[in-house]
């Protein structure tokens, strides 16, 4: 079965799978959780981790090399379902999956800040922050440290330097909460 018809069946029934992600015939990742959206290039996956449901990641379908629903993820559906988490599963986001401009531009209008990854082994990129540009070739964010202070410029990410997109999450929720602005004196 196609990477493409099993996104429409775990979409369509609603059930646990792992996602493979791979980088230039590398493995990067492996994401558990549902399928809550897709379109021809990316899908949209509500991660689930140890029994809890978080938050949502945007995942380029020309990433995955392989989709598993296996006794295992089925068996942890079942306790899902069976402690009513399962039922707790409601995305109601709009998000345009058409192209990253698209994806960036409404995530944006959510009011959502993001986690934008660049999973290439070479150099692999963790970043931070809401989003404060979107192009027809890029999207901006300005990054935040450990410690909630914003950057004092926005860090520019190329469409093809993404391999992941979060949002609407627990982490990235509480954490913008928080976010404070540069010491204007800690750079002079």
């Amino acid at each position: 079965m196609s990477i493409l018809k099993k996104i429409k069946k775990h979409h369509h029934d609603k059930t646990y799978c792992a996602i493979f992600q791979e980088v230039n015939g590398k493995p990067i990742d492996r994401i558990g959780g549902y399928i809550v959206d897709y379109s021809d290039h990316f899908l949209v996956l509500q991660e689930s981790d140890d029994f809890l449901l978080k938050g949502y990641k945007v995942v380029p379908i020309e990433t995955i090399a392989k989709i598993r629903h296996n006794h295992i993820d089925e068996y942890y559906d079942n306790i899902m379902r069976w402690e009513k988490i399962w039922d707790t599963l409601n995305y109601t986001h709009q998000v345009d999956l058409s192209s990253w401009t698209s994806i960036f531009s409404d995530i944006r209008k959510l009011g959502f800040n993001v986690i934008i990854e660049d999973q290439h082994p070479e150099e692999a990129t963790f970043d931070i922050g809401p989003i404060t540009k979107v192009t027809e070739q890029s999207v901006e964010i300005m990054y935040f440290n450990a410690e909630g202070v914003l950057n004092r410029s926005s860090t520019e990410f190329k469409w093809t330097d993404i391999t992941l997109v979060n949002f609407d999450d627990r982490y990235i929720n509480i954490f913008s909460k928080y976010l404070r602005e540069p010491d204007p004196l800690s750079q002079l």
